[in-house]
C-alpha cells in the first residue's frame, strides 16, 4: 500500500539509513518539505518503470503546489493505472511546476487532465533505457527498489536481444527475458517466447502487464514457470478491468483487484482451476484425445469440469477476503477459467451454472425417483472417478459472500493475437476464428450458430475484452453486485424466483483461433 510521504519516509528510514540519507543529500536546495519527501518517495517506490515524463513548467510556486495536491490526489499510488507526480525543480532550488510519470498509452489522457487543471504548457521526454537498465541491474542484485530519474529528450536506447526488441519495449518490463532456470520454464511460456507468430500477442501482453504492475514481486517468475497459465489469465483480467474506464488499486496483496467507478468498489480476485500436480503441459486442443468414447466427454463435461471448477472456488472462500479491512462492505466477485487439461477450455458456461444454482438431470423417458415416475431429477452432487462434489456453489456455507461468478474460456494466448491484430500492434500473420456462438431473437430466445471469420475484416465483428464472458450473479449474496457494473455478452440472474439467462448481442460458447503468416 502506497502510504503518506512520512510513513513512507519512516519506512525507508527503519529499512536502510544510508539510502535516506543518499535521498536527503541529492534533494538539499529544495524550497518546499513537500517537493523534498515526494521526490524521496517517489525515487524509491517507483523505481523500474520506463516512462514518460511531462514537465509543466511554471514560476508561480503556490500555483504550483496548489496545482501539486490536486495531481497527487487524482494519481498518488497509481490508482489509476496511469501516473503519478511530484513537484520538480531547477538547479537553484526554486519550485517551477509539475513532473508526471506516466506509460505510453496514458500520456494523452494524462495530457487532457493537466489541461482541465488549468495546466497546458506541457513538455515530454522520455526517459533514457540505459539509466534505467543499469539502474535496475543494481536493484536485482541489492533486492531493493531504487531509482534515479532524470529527464532526457533522447529516446529510447535500443534492446538487441531479438526477444526484447521485437515487442518494443525496455527489459524492465518484459515478460519473456528468462529470469528463471531453463529447465523450470512452462513449456507454453518457452513456445509463446519463441514463435514468430505471437510478435503483436507478446507486445500486448507486455503493455498490459507494466500498466498493471507488480505489487507482490513474484509475477515474472511465475509468469515464466508453473503459474503461467494462472498469471496470462490475470493479465486479460487486468485488461478486461481497464477496457471499463475502471481506477484500478493494485496495492494490497490480495485479492487481485479492488477497482472503483463513482462511489461503488469492487473486489475482484482472479481464480484458475489448474492441473492437479506438476508442471503443466500444452493445454490447447492439440493435447485432446480423439479416440475418447462419447461417454467419456460426456461424463467430463457434466462431471469432471463442475468438480475442478468448484474445488477452485470452494478455495477460495477459504480466504475470507471479506474479513479484509478493505474489502468490507463492498461486493466480492470471482472471475474464473479452466486450465487443467488440454481442452478444458472448451467446457461451456452453461456446464458451470448447472453447478453454481444447482441443476436438474432431464430424461427422454420416465424413470422412477423417490417412489414417483418422473423426468427430470435435481442433481444433489458430482462424481468422477475417486472425486465427489455437492452441487448448488451459492448455496455452500460462506458463499453469501461472494457477489458474483464471472465465467472467461476465452483468456488464452489466442485472445491476445485476435487482440493484437485487431489493434495493429500485428501486420506479419492473420488469424481466423472459428467456433459456436449464442445470439439474441426479437422473441426473446436465443439462436445458436456456428461462426467463422477473419480477424480485422471489414464485416467481422469488433471483439472486445468482455466478448464471450458470463457473470452468474450470487442471489443469496449479503452484497449484490450492482448489475451492469461489469460488462459481459452473457448474464445469468434470478428473478421471481426463476433462474433467467439474458444473452447481449454476439456471445461466442466457444472457438479455436487459426493463424498463418500473411
Amino acid at each position: 500500500m502506497y502510504l503518506p510521504f512520512d510513513q513512507e519516509l519512516q519506512k525507508i528510514h527503519d529499512k536502510d539509513k544510508r539510502r535516506l540519507r543518499e535521498l536527503e543529500r541529492k534533494y538539499p536546495k529544495a524550497k518546499t518539505d513537500s517537493f523534498q519527501k515526494s521526490c524521496m518517495t517517489w525515487e524509491f517506490l517507483y523505481g523500474g518503470k520506463a516512462l514518460w515524463m511531462i514537465d509543466c513548467p511554471n514560476r508561480d510556486v503556490q500555483k504550483t503546489m496548489d496545482t501539486f495536491n490536486k495531481m497527487f490526489d487524482i494519481f498518488t499510488g497509481f490508482k489509476a493505472g496511469l501516473a503519478t507526480s511530484a513537484v520538480a525543480d531547477k538547479p537553484d532550488g526554486h519550485a517551477i511546476g509539475i513532473q508526471v510519470l506516466c506509460y505510453e498509452t496514458a500520456k494523452d489522457t494524462i495530457k487532457a487532465k493537466l489541461k482541465s487543471l488549468g495546466v497546458e504548457d506541457t513538455e515530454m521526454h522520455w526517459l533514457p533505457e540505459a539509466e534505467l537498465r543499469r539502474q535496475f541491474e543494481d536493484w536485482r542484485k541489492q533486492q531493493r527498489r531504487h531509482h534515479k530519474f532524470a529527464k532526457s529528450p533522447t529516446k529510447t536506447t535500443a534492446i538487441k536481444d531479438e526477444v526484447a526488441s521485437d515487442v518494443g519495449i525496455s527489459e524492465l518490463g518484459n515478460l519473456f527475458r528468462l529470469i528463471v532456470d531453463e529447465d523450470k520454464a512452462h513449456p507454453d511460456f518457452i513456445a509463446l517466447r519463441d514463435s514468430v507468430h505471437h510478435v503483436g500477442a507478446r507486445k500486448l501482453m507486455n503493455e498490459l502487464y507494466l500498466r498493471m504492475g507488480d505489487p507482490n514481486g513474484n509475477f515474472l517468475s511465475d509468469f515464466q514457470s508453473n503459474s503461467y497459465h494462472s498469471r496470462l489469465f490475470e493479465i486479460a483480467c487486468y485488461g478486461y478491468l481497464e477496457s471499463h474506464g475502471f481506477a484500478i488499486n493494485r496495492t494490497f496483496p490480495s485479492p487481485d483487484f479492488l477497482v472503483s467507478s463513482g462511489n461503488d468498489r469492487v473486489a475482484v480476485e482472479a481464480v484458475t482451476a489448474n492441473p492437479s500436480s506438476g508442471l503443466a503441459g500444452d493445454i490447447s486442443a492439440v493435447g485432446i484425445n480423439p479416440l475418447l468414447p462419447f461417454e467419456d466427454l460426456y461424463d467430463k463435461s457434466t462431471n469432471e469440469f463442475p468438480i475442478r471448477m468448484g474445488d477452485a472456488l470452494l478455495k477460495k472462500l477459504q480466504k475470507k477476503y471479506w474479513l479484509l479491512p478493505h474489502c468490507q462492505n463492498i461486493p466480492l466477485v470471482l472471475i474464473i477459467s479452466p486450465f487443467y487439461e488440454p481442452g478444458s477450455i472448451f467446457y461451456i458456461d452453461d456446464a458451470l451454472a448447472r453447478y453454481l444454482y444447482g441443476g436438474w438431470d432431464v430424461f427422454p423417458d420416465w424413470v422412477k425417483y423417490n417412489g414417483l415416475l418422473t423426468r427430470a431429477i435435481p442433481i444433489m452432487s458430482y462424481q468422477y472417478g475417486e472425486k465427489s462434489l455437492t452441487t448448488n456453489y451459492f448455496s455452500q456455507p460462506m458463499s453469501e459472500h461472494v457477489s458474483a461468478v464471472i465465467y472467461s474460456n476465452s483468456f488464452t494466448e489466442c485472445k491476445f493475437v485476435r487482440m493484437a491484430i485487431q489493434m495493429g500492434l500485428e501486420s506479419k500473420v492473420e488469424a481466423t476464428r472459428i467456433g459456436t456462438c449464442l445470439l439474441p431473437r426479437e422473441d426473446g430466445d436465443l439462436l445458436a450458430r456456428d461462426f467463422e471469420y477473419r480477424v480485422a475484416d471489414k464485416t467481422a465483428p469488433i471483439e472486445t475484452w468482455f466478448q464471450g464472458l458470463t457473470i452468474f450473479h450470487n442471489p443469496k449474496a449479503l452484497i449484490p453486485l450492482p448489475e451492469d457494473f461489469f460488462k459481459s455478452t452473457n448474464i445469468y440472474q434470478v428473478r421471481n424466483g426463476r433462474l433467467n439467462r439474458r444473452v447481449n448481442d454476439f456471445h461466442p460458447l466457444v472457438s479455436f483461433t487459426i493463424i498463418n503468416p500473411v
